[in-house]
């Protein structure tokens, strides 16, 4: 898992763009001892929740996971659409 969502994938899975209540992608991440965990973002995200709670983001954030399995969700802006890419050193990111 290397942290990317190309644009290309996205429009693929919804052409029909306007017409929706917004365009979501959400990954999991472990914690091993939970804590404040670092994330760097690129890409047009309009908002984010970890675990179900908002959290504000930029290009370099930090939230507060729990020990073990997390769900991070953004918001994706849809009028400007483009590749997103999340990191952190902190987490390891989840495969399927």
């Amino acid at each position: 898992v290397d942290g990317r969502l190309p644009k290309e994938a996205s429009l693929q899975g919804f052409p029909a763009l306007s017409n929706n209540r917004g365009l979501f992608a959400a990954t999991q991440f472990n914690s091993p001892a939970g804590g404040r965990t670092r994330f760097q973002l690129s890409g047009p995200v309009r908002g984010a929740w970890l675990n179900g709670a908002l959290v504000k983001v930029g290009t370099e954030f930090s939230v507060e996971a729990k020990p073990g399995a997390n769900t991070l969700v953004v918001q994706l802006d849809d009028a400007r659409l483009g590749d997103i890419r999340l990191a952190s050193p902190d987490a390891s990111f989840v495969s399927r």
